[in-house]
């Protein structure tokens, strides 16, 4: 088994909460909007203009999520140390 141990500067912790709340953020807003769409749907005569702003808004937020995966990603790999041996850092 391989041991490792987490090593964040305290700046990469800053930034990976950061980005954490942000996302956190995000996802909220996405449910919210994904609700209100199924709403709008539901009507007899749904108002289009607001539906396909809401489509590209959500697209936004999905772009920006992925974005922000990413990031959080690049931080928890580089923060993830190994030695040859297997051992940690």
């Amino acid at each position: 088994m391989v041991e490792s141990k987490v090593l964040l500067t305290p700046e990469e912790l800053e930034r990976f909460e950061r980005l954490s709340a942000e996302a956190d953020a995000i996802a909220s807003e996405r449910a919210t909007l994904r609700l209100m769409i199924g709403m709008h749907l539901s009507w007899e005569i749904p108002d289009c203009r607001w539906l396909d702003e809401a489509r590209r808004r959500l697209r936004r937020l999905c772009r920006r999520q992925q974005t922000l995966d990413g990031q959080m990603a690049g931080l928890v790999a580089r923060a993830c140390i190994r030695t040859p041996a297997g051992r940690a850092a």
